[in-house]
């Protein structure tokens, strides 16, 4: 459960239950979704296999996100019957502050991710990674 793409997904229900209305969660939240889970499915081949429960939960992590982040970009915000408050990207305009605070928001949820990850797998899992003969700790 510390994989990168259950990150993306608490992200995005984080943005979507918690804080809708928030600029930076949404664009951690699009980001994630619409960049790195978006290519997994194509290069780490995750296929719609209905007899197999692994590659349906691997596509279903992987391909939700997507789905959501994008229709809420695309056609949900622009709806003129919506009864909630989101934050409203109609506003944002191709320019070298929303580029600077897309990306500023997207990797700052990266690195809260990478540093977490790098904590728990090489200090409080260390003895159980090397115990069961994973990995280069193991050597």
């Amino acid at each position: 459960m510390l994989e990168f793409c259950y990150y993306g997904n608490i992200a995005m229900y984080v943005y979507i239950f918690l804080f809708p209305e928030n600029q930076s969660m949404y664009y951690i939240a699009f980001a994630f979704a619409n960049g790195p889970m978006a290519w997994a499915l194509p290069l780490t081949g995750n296929l719609f296999v209905l007899h197999s429960i692994d590659k349906l939960t691997s596509v279903f992590i992987h391909f939700t996100p997507l789905v959501l982040m994008w229709n809420l970009h695309w056609q949900t915000q622009y709806s003129e019957k919506k009864t909630w408050a989101f934050f409203d990207a109609k506003q944002d305009t191709l320019s070298f502050t929303f580029v600077g605070n897309y990306l500023m928001a997207a990797v700052a949820g990266y690195l809260i991710w990478a540093v977490t990850y790098y904590i728990i797998i090489n200090f409080a899992a260390k003895k159980r990674i090397r115990d069961r003969g994973h990995g280069i700790l193991s050597v």
